[in-house]
């Protein structure tokens, strides 16, 4: 069984979130993004939300599992993953 599947049902502006503390910008996922909208830069891996496809091959193809699907989380100006605006950590 595939550990892909599309979340057609995200309507989040930015469909996946990137939790910076866990990524090491290794570059993974830019390379298996079919929609080429993750950007990596020399400090910051960042995800154009109207370009992405929400395919999700992005989430199970990165090692230290930094990806998840925005199901309601928000970023917090701190970088800090918040659940559901909460201000807790996220995952």
């Amino acid at each position: 069984m595939s550990k892909i599947k599309a979340r057609l049902d995200i309507t989040a502006e930015v469909p996946i979130l990137v939790n910076p503390r866990l990524c090491d910008q290794c570059g993974a996922c830019v390379g298996i993004c079919p929609a080429d909208c993750i950007n990596l830069d020399e400090y910051t891996l960042s995800i154009n939300g109207p370009d992405c496809i929400k395919c999700g091959f992005c989430i199970p193809a990165c090692p230290v599992e930094a990806l998840t699907w925005n199901e309601g989380d928000t970023i917090q100006t701190n970088g800090v993953i918040a659940r559901n605006g909460t201000g807790s950590a996220g995952r």
